[in-house]
């Protein structure tokens, strides 16, 4: 594992807070669990990110990262909540009404 800056961590810790905030209607352990998920995908992919793309470093891209990982699971948090239309929805796909 590498060295890494502070500043990569303040700015992981500030993305992870910023998810937490956004979810001030959710029970505390959703919250965390949503940042925590969040985090962990930032942290896995944002080397890779800043190497493939040379004019962003390691810091940027786990920013980057963890918003577009939080708009995801937000994302994908939102369509499952509303059972009744992935219900109607995979019917429709299997050709069933």
């Amino acid at each position: 594992m590498t060295e890494r800056p502070l500043e990569y961590y303040v700015a992981l810790f500030s993305a992870m807070i910023f998810v937490v905030m956004q979810h001030k209607e959710k029970p505390w352990l959703a919250r965390v669990g949503i940042a925590g998920a969040s985090g962990g995908i930032a942290v896995g992919v944002a080397a890779d990110l800043a190497a493939a793309v040379s004019w962003m470093g390691e810091t940027t891209a786990v920013t980057a990262v963890a918003a577009l990982a939080y708009a995801l699971l937000d994302l994908c948090m939102a369509i499952l909540a509303d059972r009744q239309a992935v219900i109607d929805t995979a019917r429709k796909l299997m050709g069933k009404s």
